[in-house]
């Protein structure tokens, strides 16, 4: 199985690099956290990109926290990536068009730690599919290595509604996760180290995000500002519920 996955994703590396287009999107954002015990900057870069096999989003995310003796920022404390590819091959048949197969990858590195590689295969259907707004269902199959899962499995969405309220400028988006797969969780939500470390079998975040685009009023249609609330559930290393708001802006290429 392991192998068959190895394979999946070779095979997404060579679709995303062939899926860059004039029709791509990019955005760089940088963001504040701003809870108590996580106030640090936050770096993440997205691609979203659509061509004739269908569609390949990325993200990668850089937490700036990783800090010396006397508090100075040094180097990343969290290096994340998401690698998401939908490939559909029946965009002509309308009945079908909405379903497609989706494989995907994560992994990263965390202070004092990792987060495992992961690789998924499922199905994407889009319950929203407009000009303007998208929300999508995930169902995957998930391995991750050296870890275990007693449900091999991932739920996800993605989402973003530009304009709503017919408020010019305005963007909702983000993501949501339910994930089962154990790990260690062993920090309370006022980021205090937990005596005893609990395992934990599930987890879930959700990330909205709201912009609002000010760049429109100085020539610079590229410039957003706005920020970020993930709301989570045995997130991480994080025991419970937890909310991180964080703030800042964002540039879209």
């Amino acid at each position: 199985m392991l192998l068959v996955m190895k394979r999946s994703f070779i095979i997404a590396l060579l679709l995303v690099i062939c899926s860059f287009s004039a029709s791509a999107q990019f955005d760089l954002q940088t963001r504040w956290s701003f809870m108590k015990g996580a106030q640090h900057p936050t770096i993440q870069l997205n691609y979203n990109g659509e061509d004739n096999l269908g569609e390949t989003y990325i993200r990668t995310v850089f937490d700036l926290n990783y800090r010396d003796d006397i508090h100075i920022i040094e180097a990343p404390s969290v290096a994340f990536l998401n690698f998401e590819r939908e490939l559909l091959f029946w965009k002509k048949a309308e009945k079908w068009n909405r379903l497609s197969i989706h494989i995907g990858y994560q992994g990263g590195l965390v202070r004092d730690g990792n987060i495992k590689n992961a690789f998924s295969a499922g199905l994407t259907y889009k319950l929203l599919d407009t000009e303007k707004s998208r929300l999508d269902l995930k169902v995957m199959y998930k391995y991750a290595i050296n870890t275990v899962q007693k449900v091999p499995m991932q739920i996800s969405s993605r989402f973003y509604f530009i304009d709503p309220f017919n408020v010019e400028g305005l963007k909702l988006e983000g993501y949501a996760d339910c994930m089962w797969q154990d790990h260690i969780v062993d920090y309370t939500a006022k980021m205090e180290k937990m005596t005893y470390p609990r395992t934990s079998h599930f987890s879930f975040v959700i990330a909205p995000q709201v912009w609002y685009n000010v760049g429109q009023f100085i020539g610079a249609k590229q410039l957003n500002v706005g920020g970020e609330v993930r709301l989570s559930l045995d997130y991480g290393r994080i025991y419970g519920f937890y909310c991180l708001p964080s703030a800042g802006i964002k540039w879209e290429f």
